[in-house]
């Protein structure tokens, strides 16, 4: 008999019977949840059909997503039974130097999905390096791969490992194989660390928003990643508990900002972001240093990188003039209105339309 858990749709939770026809493992309660997940999911659906026989009796199946790859897999992790000398329980033990190295792990785990409304019967945990963020480790790529441009706000550094035990106590459980609902809820998981508590998550952390990401120069010469780009946030990141910025709400369409960590913050990386600092009325003339931002509306709605370029466009040289002396207060705060900034933004993007062949016509942010 299945469990009511075993019949919960793998992307909003609700209940369903029907499953994917190619692996069997994954349930949706609709097409629309299938073609959702299908980004991800076709990641591993084709070869999980093929990876049902272990090697040996005590293998189980578990999910590598290697440093330097992109695409996770699946692999068999060996498992062997030993007997407490001092109460003579037995317990399991796993090899993960195999897929980590010969290192200490630190363990990332989840009893429930909220990212998903669903809950878990069995606990699923992450293995990571514990020296990875010092070793000189590669930041997992894979990772990143996999989140399909979705935002991913932890520098996972070098290979991760995710398993399956019985139950969902935070002990040495027996292991189990993983299952393709498994792998969603990895990847869920890796997505969401550590801003969102995977496991205790209010339902309005749950949300994903369309955000913007403005990059430090550093990001675009390290890892060829665009000046704006679009990134999804966490309904539970800590960028919603900033304060609005001034300037924006006086525009027409309060934003909030927050700094974000460098996914590897290497020898020489250049933290300069000169785009980003327009919009700070408080930093310094010449004070470009502060990383790469994350940027999202009050209100939690789509955002895009095309609004972010022009709010930055219009701000930096207003900036610039009053902190310089050259215009006063009153002409400063004349030019911060909605009526103002709507009319840069349709020269704006008349202007881009003809320079810039990547820019897409999206309506204006306010």
């Amino acid at each position: 008999m299945q469990t009511q858990t075993a019949l919960q749709c793998t992307m909003c939770g609700n209940p369903t019977t029907h499953y994917c026809n190619q692996c069997h493992s994954s349930r949706y309660c609709s097409r629309t949840c299938q073609k959702a997940d299908w980004p991800v999911h076709k990641l591993l659906c084709p070869s999980f059909p093929n990876f049902q026989t272990p090697p040996t009796a005590t293998s189980k199946r578990g999910i590598l997503f290697p440093a330097d790859a992109k695409a996770p897999q699946f692999v068999w992790v060996k498992c062997e039974w030993a007997v407490d000398e001092d109460d003579n329980i037995p317990y399991q033990t796993f090899d993960i130097d195999e897929f980590l190295g010969d290192s200490a792990a630190h363990r990332v785990w989840a009893q429930r999905n909220n990212t998903r409304s669903r809950t878990r019967e069995d606990l699923l945990t992450v293995y990571v390096c514990e020296a990875g963020s010092t070793n000189g480790s590669l930041l997992n790529h894979c990772v990143v791969e996999t989140a399909q441009g979705r935002y991913v706000n932890f520098a996972w550094p070098g290979p991760l490992l995710a398993v399956r035990s019985q139950g969902l106590t935070l002990g040495d459980s027996e292991m189990v194989d993983v299952d393709m609902v498994d792998f969603r809820d990895a990847v869920d998981l890796l997505c969401s660390y550590p801003d969102v508590n995977i496991n205790f998550a209010k339902p309005e952390q749950t949300w994903e928003v369309e955000g913007v990401r403005v990059n430090c120069t550093g990001e675009i010469k390290l890892y060829g990643r665009q000046v704006f780009e679009s990134v999804r946030v966490p309904g539970g990141h800590h960028v919603f508990a900033q304060s609005v910025l001034a300037s924006s709400r006086l525009l027409g369409f309060p934003v909030k900002v927050v700094g974000c960590s460098p996914f590897k913050d290497t020898a020489g990386y250049d933290h300069t972001n000169s785009e980003a600092v327009s919009l700070f009325m408080n930093s310094a003339p010449g004070s470009e240093c502060i990383g790469s931002v994350v940027v999202v509306r009050e209100e939690r709605g789509p955002l895009a990188p095309q609004h972010v370029e022009a709010l930055c466009r219009y701000m930096r040289p207003l900036l610039n003039d009053y902190k310089a002396g050259t215009s006063t207060k009153p002409q400063f705060e004349m030019l911060l209105t909605k009526q103002a900034f709507a009319e840069f933004w349709r020269e704006y993007n008349l202007l881009k339309q003809v320079t810039d062949r990547t820019w897409t016509l999206i309506p204006s942010p306010v």
